[in-house]
C-alpha cells in the first residue's frame, strides 16, 4: 500500500502544462465587493429617480412652473368595435351544422360541375366500386406482356380473375 507522498516535480508539470497557480483570492475578493457596491448603487439611484418621474406630475409642474394637462380627444376618435364572441352553445351548434352539411354533401348525389360533366355519388358507393373495379389511372397497359409467364400478372387490376 502505497502511503507516503511524494510531490511531482514542478519541471516536469510545467513541461506538461500544468498550471500550479492558484486563484488570487484577494484580488477576486475586491471584484466581488467592486460588483456587489455598484449593484446597491445602482439600485439605490433607480428607486428613487422612478418614484420621481412616475408621479402624477404635480412634482414636475412645481418644478417647471406650469400644470400639465392631457390632450383633447379628437373628434373623429372612433370606439374600436368588441370582438365578436361565441359561446359555448353556438360553438357546438355551429359544429354539428357543419358536420350534418358534410353528411349530406358524402352520402347524396349531385353535380360537381355540370359543364364538364363531373357529378358526385355517395363516398359507400365511390368506395365498393373502387374495391370492384379498382382504380383508373387513365393509361391503357395490357396486364400479360410478351414473355411473361408469371399467373399473378395476368391478373387485371381489381380483379381475382383472370384475362
Amino acid at each position: 500500500m502505497h502511503t507516503e507522498f511524494k510531490p511531482e516535480d514542478p519541471e516536469v508539470l510545467r513541461e506538461m502544462g500544468y498550471d500550479t497557480r492558484d486563484m488570487k483570492m484577494p484580488l477576486l475578493r475586491k471584484y466581488i465587493i467592486w460588483i456587489t457596491a455598484s449593484c446597491v448603487a445602482s439600485f439605490l439611484i433607480a428607486v428613487p429617480a422612478y418614484n420621481y418621474f412616475s408621479t402624477d406630475g404635480s412634482l414636475l409642474a412645481r418644478l417647471t412652473g406650469s400644470e400639465r394637462q392631457p390632450g383633447q380627444k379628437s373628434k373623429n376618435h372612433i370606439q374600436p368595435p368588441n370582438p365578436l364572441l361565441q359561446d359555448n352553445f353556438t360553438t357546438k351548434k355551429d359544429i354539428k351544422d357543419l358536420r350534418r352539411h358534410e353528411d349530406d354533401v358524402l352520402g347524396s348525389y349531385g353535380w360537381v360541375d355540370q359543364n364538364k360533366g363531373q357529378v358526385h355519388i355517395p363516398i359507400e358507393k365511390a368506395m365498393s366500386e373502387i374495391v370492384k373495379n379498382g382504380v383508373s389511372t387513365g393509361n391503357v397497359v395490357p396486364a400479360k406482356t410478351e414473355g411473361n409467364t408469371i399467373k399473378q400478372n395476368a391478373v387485371g387490376p381489381g380483379s381475382s380473375q383472370q384475362h
